[in-house]
């Protein structure tokens, strides 16, 4: 004889334990169902927390590396503009002592060009038989005789002209 009575004998506390039995059961299958799907859960939120953690991490490491490479670009271009900075004025003081310098020149020339008018224009004098105080014995010059009017210019533009102007005189005066 079987142990288990058929299945109209038996007694209702004997089924009412069995459904018990059968959802205790299922209920068990589900709250370890439940605690693998929190594992898992849990699993999953501690991985992702995890990997945002050492993103986080990883970002901090990148911006201070970028705001270190700033500063030293920075203070590179900083460092250049300083040196240009110094560069103009230095330069400005180099064209302010040329400006000096070329208005010296410019003066001189004045000087030089309103000293040679007036050379010419005593000359000139002298070629119209104006007595002058140097006589032939006393002067090797001989300024009483002026130069022949085709090798005087009244202002010689270059140099070359001026030593192609000088020799025409001196084969003038020396014949």
């Amino acid at each position: 004889m079987s142990s288990r009575p058929s299945p109209g004998s038996e007694s209702e506390p004997q089924r009412v334990n069995h459904r018990q039995q059968a959802c205790n059961q299922r209920l068990a299958a589900s709250q370890q169902h439940s605690k693998q799907i929190i594992l898992t859960g849990n699993s999953f939120w501690t991985r992702l927390l995890t990997s945002i953690t050492t993103e986080n991490r990883s970002l901090k490491r990148s911006l201070a590396e970028a705001r270190s490479l700033e500063n030293s670009v920075a203070s590179r271009y900083e460092d250049q503009i300083a040196g240009l900075e110094a560069a103009i004025e230095a330069a400005k003081c180099a064209l302010h002592e040329q400006i000096i310098s070329h208005k010296e020149l410019l003066d001189m020339k004045l000087a030089l060009g309103t000293e040679i008018a007036t050379y010419w224009s005593l000359l000139d004098g002298e070629e119209l038989g104006f007595p002058t105080q140097a006589s032939h014995g006393s002067s090797p010059l001989y300024l009483s005789e002026s130069p022949p009017p085709s090798t005087r210019s009244s202002s010689p533009v270059n140099p070359a002209e001026a030593d192609v102007t000088a020799e025409a005189r001196s084969e003038h005066w020396s014949q």
